[in-house]
């Protein structure tokens, strides 16, 4: 049996990534906006107070031969100077970006380490290292995820568990609303080397690198198109 935890399943570049049937569970946590429920997928309410026990209670019957991979695709981003920030608005991203990350990977370790078998592969994003004004929460939490799940590859590989972070440019459909116009989205295509933005398939054939290449763990994958940041 294989589990599939799409953690902030909405985006448009992981919603296709598996589909349920046999042999395959699939997961899909949201935050504000459920996925359609008639396609045999289970839905878990990312906002729930039992988040993590619904996950598990999904899982808890793995064994041996089984795989759990857990994509972590959730988060929030800040779009205004550190100042201008609430502090219940700084607190929800760094319980989004960050808190949520520590409390799910610590409650599916101990099933992963049972089994011998989890793959943990976490969307980061270039601001990880190229922090910019009006996303300094985000990109912080960004390179603590990177960190983490290194730190996490490192303890319990042995147990075989893998764990990468995928360094995400700009991607149709990612955030791009916050660039503004055509315009905008162009002079980001061509500050990229392949002149275009990432596609859905170009982070799922990263995804499914990561998840067969059992050596690969530990890493930053930079899937970007070569971008320019000057």
């Amino acid at each position: 049996m294989k589990y599939i935890i799409l953690y902030g399943s909405e985006s448009e570049l992981i919603k296709k990534l598996y589909r349920p049937g046999d042999g395959l569970v699939l997961v899909r946590v949201y935050g504000s906006n459920p996925p359609p429920t008639n396609n045999g997928c289970i839905n878990i309410d990312g906002r729930s107070d039992s988040l993590v026990a619904d996950i598990l209670n999904v899982v808890s019957e793995a064994k041996k031969g089984d795989q759990i991979i857990f994509i972590g695709a959730a988060f929030l981003s800040d779009n205004a100077l550190l100042v201008s920030l609430k502090a219940e608005e700084v607190d929800l991203l760094l319980a989004l970006n960050v808190i949520s990350y520590v409390r799910l990977v610590s409650s599916l370790l101990p099933i992963m380490v049972r089994i011998r078998s989890g793959n943990f592969i976490y969307l980061s994003s270039f601001r990880a290292n190229n922090p910019t004004k009006g996303a300094i929460i985000y990109s912080a939490s960004k390179a603590f995820g990177e960190t983490f799940f290194i730190g996490v590859a490192r303890e319990y590989g042995r147990f075989g568990v893998t764990c990468n972070a995928l360094r995400m440019g700009y991607f149709d459909g990612r955030i791009l609303s916050s660039l503004g116009g055509d315009e905008a989205i162009d002079k980001v295509k061509r500050r990229s080397a392949i002149r275009r933005l990432g596609s859905a398939d170009d982070l799922r054939k990263a995804i499914l690198f990561c998840i067969d290449s059992p050596y690969a763990t530990g890493g930053i994958l930079e899937i970007n198109g070569a971008l320019d940041f000057e």
